[in-house]
């Protein structure tokens, strides 16, 4: 006995398949492009302070994005520790003598991770191990390294005058 399908579900069957198949290739375009499907590495780096950092705070290596926090957590001794997972493509260029900042793209901008690269004769640092750290700038630094209380008085003083 041969199973005869109507013209509605001939139809029904084909737009679940190509309903199917518009989602396998966009769930392969969008992975490809979030890199989904590329082999990822584990590094920690133990900060002072949070600095806001979160879980999805991205990773950068000379500028190039290359991975992303995926854990942030209070140590024991009080710090913060933080695991990122960066594309494995960049993990060699990790060094002994590199050091993870946490940066800002401006004073108040959402932070991320600045990786500096160390020299390529330094020893590298295996997938899970630590990267040496240095902390962030805070404000009153910059102020001081800018003398820009000096310079905020001096104005102060400049419209005291105008006055």
């Amino acid at each position: 006995m041969r199973l005869q399908y109507s013209t509605m579900e001939k139809t029904t069957g084909a737009f679940i398949l190509l309903t199917l198949l518009v989602f396998l290739f966009t769930v392969a375009v969008v992975g490809r492009g979030k890199n989904w499907f590329r082999k990822h590495v584990s590094y920690y780096a133990t900060f002072e302070e949070g600095y806001n950092l979160v879980s999805g705070s991205r990773v950068k290596l000379l500028g190039a994005d290359i991975g992303s926090v995926t854990k942030v957590d209070l140590t024991k001794s009080n710090r913060v520790r933080v695991k990122v997972r960066v594309l494995a493509d960049y993990g060699s260029r990790i060094r002994a003598d590199s050091l993870a900042i946490v940066e800002s793209p401006t004073v108040f901008g959402s932070e991320f991770i600045s990786i500096n690269p160390g020299s390529p004769k330094a020893a590298g640092i295996p997938p899970g191990g630590t990267i040496p750290t240095r902390e962030k700038k805070k404000f009153s630094e910059y102020l001081e390294e800018y003398e820009l209380g000096e310079k905020l008085e001096n104005f102060g003083k400049i419209l005291d005058n105008l006055a």
